[in-house]
């Protein structure tokens, strides 16, 4: 035995002993999915690279073919899981199925049982010899068709996982580079080292560097595997959590360069994700000069920020936290930037309406008392009860009792909205008679409609219960606020409200005007809060908007609807629909079945 066997032997055992290695930190973390495919790669290679020391060594024609027929029994299990490695790790585990296993294992199967039967049929081998050319004693062999198939099968599963390798390569983010070069050198080196072997260019043509090749590649995905966790974050987990969620992340080295980005922030800094890599952050937020100055240096910060963009306020909560090496050295920074501007604007909003709330009910309740003394002093002084009073006196007395008056319907209004704002509201059902309600609402506006030269008329459809259950209280003032503010926006013609049946189950009121309607536009904010339609048109409608949004509230609350209807030739219709509950009263039992009218 030459030197040179020596050294061939020795490196294959070591080879051998390699696998032996990286099969047992396979087997201590088999608990990785997917992870015992590179298991059968590992102890594949021991067991090729020890039986093929063993035919080197060992002298004779009959040893080195039960060697070369033992070397088999790993060798075709190194393609078998080269391919299954490579469908785990690029996250095509579904094809692992246990049919797909065992249809794939099929071939080295067969291949091992041709080995060891080749005397009787000769298909894997045609013929063999040693070959003593060169300073090692091979087995030199002339190779049959199960040969062949195995061959080519080994190819062709060898080719299939070194594409998805290199697939896998380009969703590799930017910051893990060295784990990128590892996986390009890992695929390629068995490939050469069979081509210089089939080629017969190697340093010792006789020998076939496959196994060494094979270990060495074997070696380097060890290494990605269980010194950069190859497998603890799958690949596509990756791409879903990092390039589709909302939030920016960005990912810079030591010398402030980025490294990695997600599509996020490439939309938020307007640039392509190949113009921001390697590119400093003091370039990239070059428009943000006070961000960058704030964040150059700091190595770990979670805090809200708010900045200028296109003349919008933006807020951000800012979160940066080092990267650090296997070293526990600080590599670089992750810097990742949450659009909080609609939940920040939203909270603003909250504490506005809030603080707006809160000051209209102190405003309303302090100015009641005094608005109600000067109301009480007017009247008694229009009724002469401090002295008579002259024509010109009393025309003034009446105008600040009118405008007292209104004056004291806008406080109440002001204190019936913060009230439905803080929640202080309940309703209140009772037996309640729609014609009285009806009655009512002719009492309290009836003069006021003839003056102004209008018909006001109020009427009971067929299909109503006589005595009805709900809030009477706030029907009334659902009406009241509804009839007044079509008496006011009514010039010439009629206003109408009637009770009416919609089906077994909601009644409706509908108040209905002639006036000079709402414009489409102002409809769809006509029940927000301090929102008055037609202000521009009828600037004598005093009034800060308060009543339709009460209105609004009162029947949300009710759990009813309301609705605009613009009538063809002019005016207004307003249809509020409302769950129907029936009495229990005597006498309900029959609905009323003609119009009533008064």
């Amino acid at each position: 035995m030459n030197w040179q066997e020596i050294v061939v032997i020795v490196v294959l055992l070591l080879s051998s002993l390699s696998g032996l290695v990286l099969t047992f930190y396979t087997w201590r973390r088999r608990s990785l999915p997917g992870l015992w495919a590179f298991g059968v790669i590992a102890i594949g290679l021991a067991w090729w690279s020890f039986w093929y020391a063993a035919e080197v060594a060992l002298p004779g024609l009959p040893s080195k073919v039960w060697m070369a027929r033992l070397e088999y029994i790993g060798i075709v299990w190194v393609p078998f899981g080269w391919v299954t490695f490579a469908l785990a790790y690029t996250e095509r585990g579904k094809w692992l199925t246990r049919k797909w296993i065992l249809l794939l294992g099929l071939i080295p199967v067969i291949t091992i049982i041709a080995a060891f039967t080749n005397d009787f049929h000769h298909l894997f081998y045609t013929s063999v010899a040693l070959n003593e050319n060169g300073p090692l004693s091979v087995l030199d062999a002339s190779y049959g068709l199960l040969w062949y198939l195995n061959f080519g099968y080994a190819y062709i599963l060898l080719l299939v996982g070194t594409v998805l390798l290199f697939i896998r390569i380009f969703s590799i983010p930017k910051a893990y580079w060295f784990q990128q070069v590892l996986l390009i050198i890992s695929p390629l080196l068995p490939w050469v080292a069979n081509l210089l072997y089939v080629l017969r260019i190697s340093p010792m043509p006789q020998l076939d560097l496959s196994p060494l090749a094979f270990t060495v590649s074997a070696l380097i995905l060890g290494m990605d595997i269980f010194r950069f966790r190859l497998f603890d974050v799958s690949p596509l987990a990756r791409s879903t959590v990092i390039d589709n969620m909302d939030i920016v992340m960005m990912v810079v080295d030591n010398q402030d360069r980025v490294v990695d980005v997600n599509p996020a922030a490439c939309a938020l800094l307007g640039y392509k994700t190949e113009e921001l890599l390697g590119q400093t952050v003091r370039e990239i937020f070059r428009g943000f000069p006070e961000l960058f100055e704030r964040f150059s240096n700091v190595a770990e910060i979670n805090e809200e920020i708010d900045i200028s963009q296109d003349g919008n306020q933006l807020y951000f909560r800012v979160q940066i936290n080092p990267i650090y090496d296997n070293s526990q050295r600080v590599s670089g920074r992750l810097l990742l930037l949450t659009d909080i501007t609609r939940s920040k604007i939203t909270e603003q909003a909250l504490m506005l309406a809030q603080v707006r709330t809160e000051f209209l009910a102190k405003v309303s309740h302090e100015l009641r008392t005094p608005i109600n003394a000067v109301l009480g002093m007017a009247e008694l002084l229009t009724h002469g009860v401090y002295g008579p009073v002259n024509d010109r006196q009393e025309k003034a007395l009446n105008q600040i009792v009118e405008r007292t008056v209104h004056l004291n319907h806008l406080i109440k209004d002001l204190l019936e909205y913060t009230h439905r704002e803080t929640g202080n509201f309940a309703l209140q059902n009772k037996e309640f008679s729609p014609v009285k309600l009806l009655e009512s609402v002719q009492e309290i506006f009836g003069v006021l409609a003839r003056d102004k030269g209008l018909s006001l008329k109020t009427e009971v459809l067929p299909g109503i219960f006589p005595t009805m259950l709900g809030d009477s209280t706030r029907l009334l003032q659902i009406l009241l606020n509804l009839t007044e503010n079509a008496i006011k926006f009514t010039e010439v013609g009629e206003v109408v409200v009637r009770f009416q049946k919609v089906d077994s189950e909601h009644w409706a009121l509908e108040v209905s005007d002639t006036g000079i309607g709402i414009p489409d536009e102002l409809q769809k904010h006509i029940f927000e809060a301090f929102q008055q339609a037609n202000y521009s048109i009828t600037r004598d409608k005093e009034g800060v908007g308060l009543g339709l949004s009460i209105v609004k509230q009162l029947v949300d609350g009710m759990g009813g609807t309301i609705q605009i209807k613009q009538v063809d030739q002019g005016g207004t219709t307003f249809l509020i629909v409302l769950p129907l509950l029936k009495s229990d009263a005597k006498g309900n039992d029959y609905l009323i079945d003609t119009n009533l009218m008064f």
